[in-house]
């Protein structure tokens, strides 16, 4: 009885209706034509709008021409690992949200640091979606989150070889 209740219920909360990948030079941020509510290239001292959380306090994050946030091994967003550094900001209503991630070079006689980023959009610790570059290896981009307390994985793929040194 319990099972024939629950297939009333809708499966999860609705989704976003639509989200794609769309490639741009490494060299050139892309933002939005008009009049946006909100823009930050991250070339300057955050504005006070801006959150830090660092649950486990080990983890940094360094604002010049661009933003880096450096995490500390084994940080995650994912089932009880909730340890990742974030930045969050206040959004509400239809928006939209573009980053680019790139490798953090250090030393030219380095290897490059590997680039794991992307978006999060955080309600609370049992409902936030995140699409995510990087975490899987260097070409794979996935949509996942935590939806009323469910892990899911909204959508995953592999990005085409880049050139030595592009970014997403």
């Amino acid at each position: 009885r319990k099972f024939e209740a629950l297939k009333t219920e809708p499966a999860m909360p609705p989704m976003p209706h639509q989200w794609y990948l769309e490639r741009a030079p490494a060299t050139t941020i892309q933002l939005p034509s008009g009049d946006p509510t909100f823009c930050d290239a991250f070339e300057q001292v955050l504005t006070a709008e801006w959150s830090w959380r660092d649950p486990i306090e080990d983890c940094s994050f360094e604002v010049q021409t661009g933003l880096e946030i450096q995490a500390a091994n084994g940080r995650d967003l994912w089932h009880l690992n909730l340890s990742a550094p974030r930045l969050l900001r206040p959004a509400s209503g239809d928006f939209v949200a573009q980053t680019v991630c790139r490798p953090v070079q250090v030393d030219p006689t380095q290897d490059q640091k590997p680039a794991i980023g992307g978006l999060l959009l955080w309600k609370d610790e049992r409902n936030f979606l995140r699409l995510v570059w990087g975490s899987r290896g260097n070409r794979e981009v996935s949509f996942e989150g935590c939806v009323d307390n469910d892990n899911i994985i909204a959508g995953r793929g592999l990005l085409p070889r880049l050139p030595s040194g592009s970014g997403l």
